[in-house]
Formats: structure tokens, C-alpha cells, sequence
């Protein structure tokens, strides 16, 4: 009796041990996989901090998601390619123009939105693509980051609950769309008929995420001396003032003509108030990324 159950008992046992294996096997594969997708996917992010060159392209659009439909999709331009992405910051500004300097053979155009510049706090986001070989400073997420940092690193399974990981997922999927991307809604008309600035808006109008924007600004150029980098703000949707000019003509004074391009001036007069220029109080419409580079001779023409 005692020698069956001891048989019993080694027998579950090994099956224990077996079912170990099979699930480290498992997640090994998984995570494999997920460092895979990742790497390969069309991406924007994954494409910049990967190995993939991206010679053909010579203007880059950076910012947040103010500046996400102008890509070559909306410009009929071939040879942008858009890095902005939803609440970019401006470390991971950072991140991306470090990334930049090894992806192409010459020195590109590249054109920040400003009012990315307003917030610097530490996003965690970009732990996702810190095993990539061209994400190339990762002290300040390994500090800051700590705890997803480690997760990530040893269990890339973990990745999965990124917030970035199903879009690159998606496009891992779904090629050659992600230059695609814009703002492809209407206007609602409550909103169109307020006229009333968003609440990101109202932070932009202040002038103390003005001067940050310069600040910004000035260190971004300071530290990216060979960088040919242009900065912009597109235009704020308000059936009061034109606060795109306003904050262009202070902007303006503090950072040199080379370095910045005038879009709201060459506007017209009632571009600012017009719904069909705008998706939301926020971004540009379809229409109105058109209507922006065509009165501006803006992308392609500098």
C-alpha cells in the first residue's frame, strides 16, 4: 500500500514538475512573440527605435496628437513620416529625436508642435521599446520606471498591458495604415456653436506653458545642435480670439526666424473660427491640415 502510494506521490510530482516546464516553455514563447511584434511591426515607434534605416524619408513631424494629421496620407507627400503620438512629452520628444539621428544618412527636416513642450513629466510608456536597438537612453526610465522597467525587461509577457502595445499590435498586423492616421471625425455642433477652448487649450493660452514652450524649446535645440528642427503651433479653434496668432506672435520673439515657422499668419482671418477647419476645439480636420499646408506652403516647401 504505502509502496502505491508513493508511486502516486512521484507521479504527481513529476506531472507538477512537467506542468512547470510546459508553462515556462509557454511564457518564454509568448514573450519571444510580444519582442517580436514589437520589433516588426509597422509602428511609428517601432520603426524608429528598431534597426530599420528610413533613408527615403526627409521631413519628420513630431509632436502630439495636434500635429498627427500631417503625415503623407493627408499632404500627398511621400517622403513625410510622423512621429507625433496622443500627450507626447517632452522627454519622449527626447527619446525620439536621439533615435533620429541614426535613421537616416542625411540630416532630415524635423518639425515639433510646440505645445508637446508643456509637460516634462516621466511617462512610462516607452518601457515597450527600451529592448529595441535604437532606443538608445534608458537611465531615465530605469529609475523612474523601476517596477515596469524589471517586468518588462525579464517578462516581456507583461508588455501586454502597455497602453502602446495594441497599437502596435494592430499594425503589426495591419501594414502601411499607420501613416494613415488622422482625425477623421466632425465637429459636433454644440461644440461648433460654443466656440469654447478645450480644456488643454486653456493651458496652452497661458503664459506660463508659453514660456516652457520656449524653454524647451531652446534646451531641444541646445542639445541637437546638428539637427535641422523647426517648430510650429497649429492652430487653436475659438470663436473669440485667434489665440494660434496670439501665441505665435510671442513664441516669435523668442526663438530665432531658422528655427520657427509662422502657420497661423498666413492663415486666413476667420480660419481659427471656421468648424469645417476642425475635427474637435482641439485638432485639425481633414480639411483643415489641406487648407493649412496650402496656404502656408509649409511641409515639402521649406
Amino acid at each position: 500500500m504505502m509502496k502505491k502510494n508513493s508511486f502516486i506521490s512521484n507521479s504527481s510530482f513529476i506531472k507538477f514538475i512537467y506542468g512547470i516546464i510546459f508553462g515556462c516553455t509557454i511564457f518564454f514563447i509568448i514573450s519571444l512573440y510580444i519582442n517580436y511584434t514589437i520589433k516588426e511591426s509597422e509602428f511609428r515607434f517601432s520603426q524608429i527605435f528598431s534597426n530599420k534605416q528610413l533613408d527615403k524619408y526627409n521631413t519628420f513631424v513630431l509632436g502630439n496628437s495636434r500635429s498627427v494629421s500631417f503625415n503623407k496620407f493627408t499632404l500627398n507627400y511621400n517622403n513625410i513620416f510622423n512621429l507625433s503620438y496622443n500627450s507626447i512629452n517632452y522627454n519622449e520628444l527626447l527619446n525620439i529625436l536621439d533615435a533620429l539621428k541614426n535613421k537616416t544618412k542625411n540630416k532630415p527636416e524635423i518639425y515639433i508642435e510646440l505645445t508637446s513642450l508643456i509637460y516634462d513629466n516621466i511617462e512610462c510608456r516607452f518601457t515597450i521599446f527600451t529592448h529595441l536597438e535604437n532606443f538608445i537612453d534608458k537611465k531615465i526610465l530605469q529609475k523612474n520606471c523601476k517596477t515596469q522597467y524589471f517586468f518588462e525587461k525579464f517578462f516581456p509577457v507583461t508588455k501586454f498591458k502597455n497602453e502602446i502595445f495594441l497599437r502596435t499590435f494592430y499594425y503589426s498586423i495591419f501594414k502601411n495604415r499607420d501613416q494613415k492616421w488622422y482625425n477623421n471625425y466632425k465637429m459636433p455642433e454644440k461644440t461648433c456653436s460654443l466656440g469654447k477652448l478645450s480644456p488643454f487649450a486653456v493651458k496652452i493660452v497661458k503664459n506660463e506653458n508659453q514660456n516652457k514652450m520656449i524653454l524647451n524649446a531652446k534646451k531641444i535645440l541646445k542639445e541637437n545642435p546638428n539637427q535641422r528642427i523647426k517648430f510650429f503651433i497649429t492652430p487653436i479653434f475659438s470663436k473669440k480670439k485667434n489665440y494660434g496668432l496670439m501665441i505665435e506672435n510671442y513664441l516669435k520673439k523668442n526663438l530665432k526666424e531658422i528655427n520657427f515657422i509662422e502657420i497661423n499668419k498666413n492663415l486666413p482671418k476667420t480660419f481659427y473660427k471656421d468648424c469645417k477647419m476642425f475635427a474637435d476645439s482641439l485638432h485639425l480636420s481633414l480639411k483643415g491640415v489641406k487648407s493649412v499646408n496650402f496656404y502656408t506652403k509649409f511641409i515639402g516647401y521649406y
